[in-house]
């Protein structure tokens, strides 16, 4: 089988932003939603393995997931955009330097998301990941993608639940 295509992930990567933004306010979105972005996030690397067919049904859990947590918006006569996925191809219309730090920092969590894979939310924060996500797809200061890039690099090499050696 052929890797999936870039949109495809691409199009994954925006579904996540919209689950990550429909976690906003949510004290609790569960271990359904966190396990999702993990998936996610080690689908959408262009070095996964998986296929278009793979990805265009993790895609869907994703939106799923996020019909659960925002019912309302599915169907909103006025979208705010509260729950919008994230066209990464905006990513474009970034400086360079936030391009770059929004770029370092998704790469940084999937990696994080791929060396925890087996853990799901017990052995990686899954409200971290949700904020990094949430702020890939959102306006943000070079100073505070630069702070939640380096908790990611923190995370990657704190020590897995099993006791071995973090990512980096």
């Amino acid at each position: 089988m052929e890797n999936g295509s870039a949109a495809l992930r691409d199009e994954l990567t925006g579904a996540l932003i919209g689950l990550a933004r429909a976690t906003e306010g949510n004290t609790e979105p569960g271990n359904g939603v966190y396990r999702v972005i993990v998936e996610g996030l080690i689908a959408s690397d262009p070095a996964s393995d998986r296929d278009d067919a793979e990805i265009g049904i993790l895609t869907g859990r994703v939106r799923e997931e996020k019909h659960k947590l925002a019912p309302g918006c599915r169907y909103c006569a006025s979208p705010c955009g509260r729950t919008a996925e994230y066209d990464l191809r905006e990513l474009q219309n970034e400086s360079e330097e936030i391009r770059a730090l929004k770029e370092r920092l998704l790469g940084e969590i999937r990696r994080l998301a791929a060396s925890h894979e087996t853990c799901t939310a017990d052995g990686i924060p899954g409200k971290f990941l949700c904020e990094a996500l949430f702020r890939i797809g959102y306006e943000d200061t070079a100073e505070n993608l630069q702070k939640t890039s380096e908790t990611a690099r923190e995370l990657l090499n704190r020590p897995m639940p099993d006791g071995t050696e973090g990512a980096l």
